[in-house]
């Protein structure tokens, strides 16, 4: 019995000893990388266009706090950008130009799992306003729309952390990203298109000391 007390302490001692708790204070990150624009739906009046779009870029900043027992709480400003591809309706295919970006301000939660592995896993959810813009979206040599709105958008992600020094630290993750429809114009009249987007990002985080 006594050996196994003993055990049983050397290994809790172990785990600890692997998995210390995680800094609490303030910091400041940044991230970029690759946004993939799902093919959006844009209704106008009796017609409805399909819309694609090429792979684009995504760039952001955020501040936060961390609480050792692995929560964070932050404000991230971003901004999204993709050029229009192709678009489609009544079975007619045609080339668009144009591009369609995002400008978010969300406030996110985060949770880092507490593992005593080198890099630590996390998961986490945001919610905010995004200004999805229509950028001169034309086909055939005439315009499509050249609008933006301002609607309610939240995003899910993941990704891990790994700790170069006890104040930076890499980040790899991956983020879905979608708004409501936002509301433009769109050959003179009133229409609805979509926002949703897939992003693999890269980023650093600073500990303020």
């Amino acid at each position: 019995m006594h050996c196994k007390l003993v055990a049983t302490a050397t290994l809790a001692g172990s785990l600890a000893f692997a998995a210390p708790a995680l800094a609490e204070g303030l910091y400041v990150g940044g991230f970029g990388g690759v946004n993939i624009l799902e093919d959006a739906e844009l209704d106008v009046g009796v017609l409805d266009f399909d819309i694609e779009n090429d792979t684009g870029w995504t760039a952001g900043a955020a501040v936060g706090y961390g609480f050792d027992f692995g929560l964070r709480a932050e404000a991230e400003l971003a901004y999204r950008m993709n050029d229009h591809d192709e678009g489609s309706t009544l079975g007619t295919g045609f080339g668009v130009d144009g591009d369609t970006s995002a400008l978010s301000f969300m406030g996110n939660l985060w949770y880092d799992l507490p593992v005593a592995w080198p890099v630590r896993p996390y998961v986490g959810a945001g919610a905010g306003v995004a200004r999805i813009d229509v950028n001169d979206m034309e086909a055939f040599a005439g315009e499509i729309a050249d609008d933006s709105d301002l609607v309610f958008a939240y995003q899910l992600g993941a990704g891990i952390g790994y700790q170069l020094s006890p104040s930076v630290g890499l980040t790899a993750e991956y983020r879905y990203f979608a708004t409501d429809d936002p509301g433009i114009e769109a050959f003179d009249d009133s229409a609805d298109y979509e926002y949703a987007s897939h992003s693999v990002l890269i980023g650093i985080r600073y500990s303020l000391p």
